[in-house]
C-alpha cells in the first residue's frame, strides 16, 4: 500500500487550508495513516522523500 498510488490522495487534504478539507480531526487521522504506511514501507526515508511528506504537511500547518 505504501508503494502504490494511495499516498498522494491522502496528502491532498493535508496541504489544503482550513475549511478546504483540513479539519483537525481529519488531519490527525490522515497523519496516523501516513505513519503506519511509513512504518511498513520497505525504505521509510525514501517514502518521505518521494512523496515530499514533510513539505506538504508543513504547508498545510502554516495555513492554519
Amino acid at each position: 500500500m505504501a508503494t502504490g498510488g494511495l499516498v498522494p490522495p491522502l496528502l491532498e487534504p493535508l496541504a489544503s487550508p482550513p475549511g478546504g478539507g483540513g479539519a483537525p480531526i481529519l488531519r490527525a487521522r490522515l497523519l496516523e495513516i501516513l505513519r503506519v504506511l511509513y512504518e511498513h514501507h520497505p525504505r521509510p526515508k525514501e517514502f518521505i522523500m518521494k512523496f515530499r511528506i514533510q513539505a506538504r504537511a508543513l504547508r498545510g500547518a502554516r495555513a492554519t
